[in-house]
């Protein structure tokens, strides 16, 4: 009985492989480790259905598709199946867990058009209320699959040849947001009545299959956001069925085939970020029903074609980022356009009145980083519908428009930075509830004078406010502007804004970045600042304030940037400060600050700039930290020795102590800050000689160790320091030859040390400059070498 049973298998395994290698290559059959070779012997010794090949062979291929497309899509178990198919029994064998995120009753007992499950409630997480296959019970044949809904599973491998067999798959193959490689089958063409193919956000490389295009009822083709290269096919003109096209975010190279003028139903066409050369061909007088359209994110060359002008129906145009040149076409005829995008291109010319015509529904405007000129449109006010409007960086002249702008109550951003446009800020007047929307204001880098209008306070919905770098910006803070309770970045830096900041600042409690630096702001920094808790990024340099720093700043958590540079600032630095741990940058030079500089143990700290202040005591050894990159705490007087605690800023790339009192031997931890490009101990106290790890500093290029106490040889591992431009030793104690650095012929700029008068302390053939100070005690004696 038992070998009864064996030869049976037998006998349907040799049955089964006749049939499938009619439909698959016999070698690949052959191959245990293939996919396909897996779902046959599934078919003929696992599945507990045992179809006859003989009396229903389409139903066999059918699920023996299916389930390919399973094994070769990463299901079931990643070990062979041989050990299964020994199994005689007729019961279906459990497989291992799929690396798939849900089965689907994939290899179920029950037919395959049952290999489908609900997904949540409603429409679940992928936008679908089941996912598997499906099969139309309303159909001819309620048996044959007609649709593959598969998105967001964790599928991997590549798409099978064998997909091509389930040949009426007419409605949709979704197999987006998963892991797929290699290319799209070329048996995708047996599908002859798809409508929809889905497979974008995978891995897909290789060429889009000419043949693809041979599905002539195809309507909808997504493609995006793969690795697909080579060309957009001219064979893409057989789809005229098409009504979406997107095949964004790939590698498409070559220009855009005219073949493309040719799909008349097209309603969507999306070939943004791709490699696309050439000009863009004109679509407009054959493309009646397309509404979106973006090519934006390419190469293309050429001006706008004036025919897209014919395009009655378009709603959204994205040519941003290429390198159109020419003027912008007169857009009146697209009564529907929302979104017109156009920012960095080379267009030139005037940005034209039409447009803004009465009636107008555009939402979003966007021609930034252009060439464009004259002055803005004076009807911009007709785009009621109006969110975003991005002029910025071109070279508009004349007045900011703002009064003519009243009738845009949507408007949302506003953007004209970048431009020449001068005279004052002119908000409308009047008792309506202008800008009532505008959350980003953006004048910076214009020409504006007069100073910042009370108007501003109207704006209560602002959270964001640029109108910095306008030279002529003067007047005070208006007090208005601490009303816009909204407000989260504040950018007025370098104009020419005088008198204080008002203690109702501290209003604004949700700001985040406050920038006032390069004025002439006077009187104290706020007091209150621990009011503005959410702030990240504080900056008063360059302006007049005095008085002390306030001990507030401690309680802001979240501070990565201070910086009060260059005012008139005296006092010590709070105590309290070495509790901002999210500190990266400090920058108080150029103050008059005294006493020792407590500044130790901030973690984050990146940057810390000191210089030109009246410091004294010792540097802590708490100060160095891993992530510091700059210490300039140059020109104060500041005492001690430094410490070997240098060594644990292992990312320090600039180190400026010139110019203080510090004596002691340089530690031998210096080199273990292997970034280190400059550093600076010039005009000290330091003694003894140099330490031979200074020649483990690779990036080396400026070494500024001038007017100190160095005695003994210049150590010979200096010779390492391939970048070094800048060597200065002059006004030391060094002794001995220095002709080892001339060897390597290394590119300085400046090289000095004694070696100028009859007895130089040490011998230099290519020091750059010559020094001795011994000739003169009143004056140190430097030459040209």
């Amino acid at each position: 009985e038992s070998s009864g049973i064996m030869e049976d298998g037998a006998n349907r395994h040799r049955s089964v492989m006749d049939l499938l290698e009619t439909v698959t290559p016999p070698e690949v059959l052959a191959d245990k480790s293939s996919p396909q070779h897996r779902a046959m012997t599934w078919i003929a010794l696992m599945d507990a259905r045992r179809i006859d090949p003989a009396s229903d062979p389409d139903g066999l291929v059918q699920r023996y598709a299916a389930a390919t497309l399973f094994f070769a899509t990463g299901g079931g178990a990643a070990e062979s199946t041989e050990a299964e198919a020994n199994d005689d029994s007729s019961e279906s064998v459990a497989f291992s867990p799929t690396p798939w995120v849900r089965d689907f009753g994939f290899l179920a007992f029950e037919h395959e058009c049952e290999w489908n499950a609900k997904v949540g409630g409603g429409t679940g997480e992928v936008g679908y209320t089941a996912m598997g296959v499906f099969c139309d019970n309303e159909s001819d044949d309620p048996f044959k699959i007609d649709q593959i809904i598969l998105p967001m599973n964790g599928l991997s491998g590549t798409i099978p040849e064998e997909l091509g067999l389930l040949s009426n798959v007419y409605n949709a193959i979704l197999f987006s947001n998963n892991e797929l490689g290699g290319s799209i089958p070329e048996s995708i063409k047996n599908l002859a009545g798809l409508r929809t193919l889905d497979i974008n956000d995978c891995q897909l490389s290789s060429s889009i299959p000419e043949n693809l295009f041979a599905l002539e009822r195809l309507e909808n083709l997504w493609l995006h956001d793969n690795s697909l290269t080579s060309t957009i096919p001219p064979r893409i003109s057989e789809a005229k069925a098409l009504r979406t096209l997107s095949l964004s975010n790939n590698y498409l190279t070559s220009t855009l085939p005219q073949e493309l003028t040719r799909l008349s139903k097209l309603d969507t066409m999306l070939i943004e970020s791709n490699h696309l050369t050439g000009t863009i061909p004109e679509l407009g007088s054959s493309l009646k029903q397309l509404r979106t359209l973006s090519l934006a994110n390419n190469s293309l060359r050429g001006t706008i074609p004036v025919d897209i002008a014919g395009m009655e129906m378009l709603e959204s145009l994205s040519l941003q980022n290429n390198a159109l040149t020419g003027p912008i076409f007169y857009i009146r005829p697209l009564t529907q356009l929302k979104v017109l995008s156009l920012s960095n291109n080379q267009l030139t010319g005037l940005l034209p009145k039409g447009i803004f015509f009465e009636g107008t529904k555009l939402e979003y405007l966007a021609v930034g980083h252009n060439k464009l000129r004259g002055p803005l449109p004076s009807n911009l006010g007709n785009a009621a519908e109006l969110k975003e409007l991005h002029v910025n960086d071109n070279d508009f002249i004349g007045a900011v428009p703002l009064e003519n702008m009243a009738p845009l109550g949507a408007l949302q951003v506003a953007r004209f930075q970048g431009n020449k446009l001068s005279g004052s800020i002119s908000l409308p007047s009047g008792n309506g509830n202008f800008f009532g929307n505008l959350r980003v204001l953006d004048l910076s880098r214009n020409d504006l004078t007069s100073s910042i209008p009370s108007g501003v306070g109207s704006l209560t919905s602002l959270t964001d406010l640029y109108l910095d770098y306008n030279g002529g910006l003067t007047g005070t803070l208006p007090r208005e502007l601490y009303e816009i309770d909204q407000l989260r970045i504040l950018h007025l830096n370098n104009n020419r804004l005088k008198g204080t900041i008002a203690t109702d600042i501290t209003k604004l409690t949700l700001l985040t970045v406050i920038n006032l630096a390069d004025n002439y702001l006077s009187g104290l920094l706020p007091a209150q600042m621990d009011l503005m808790p959410d702030l990240t990024h504080v900056a008063f340099d360059e302006n007049q304030f005095h008085g002390t720093l306030p001990k507030t700043v401690s309680s802001l958590r979240n501070l990565r940037h201070f910086s009060v540079s260059s005012n008139k600032i005296s006092g010590t630095i709070p105590t309290e400060w070495d509790r901002m741990q999210s500190l990266e940058t400090l920058s108080v030079e150029r103050n008059s600050l005294t006493g020792s500089f407590p500044i130790e143990g901030l973690v984050s700290l990146q940057v810390l700039k000191a210089r030109e202040n009246k410091f004294t005591g010792t540097i802590s050894k708490g100060l160095f930290t891993p992530n510091l990159t700059e210490v300039d705490l140059s020109r104060n007087e500041i005492s001690g020795t430094l410490s070997e605690s240098v060594g644990k800023s292992v990312s320090l790339e600039v180190l400026d102590l010139s110019a203080n009192r510090i004596a002691g031997t340089l530690p031998p931890e210096v080199g273990r800050s292997s970034e280190l490009r400059k550093l600076k101990l010039t005009g000290n106290g330091f003694v003894g000689s140099l330490p031979t790890e200074l020649g483990d500093l690779a990036k080396m290029e400026t070494l500024e160790l001038a007017k100190n106490l160095f005695s003994g040889s210049v150590p010979p591992s200096l010779v390492r320091l391939a970048s070094l431009s800048t060597l200065e030793l002059s006004e030391n104690d060094f002794e001995g030859s220095l002709d080892f650095m001339c060897i390597n012929e290394l590119p300085f700029k400046l090289f000095t040390s004694d070696c100028y008068g009859e007895k130089p302390e040490v011998i230099c053939e290519c020091c750059t400059l010559c020094c001795s100070d011994v000739a003169d005690q009143d004056k140190i004696v430097c030459h040209q070498h």
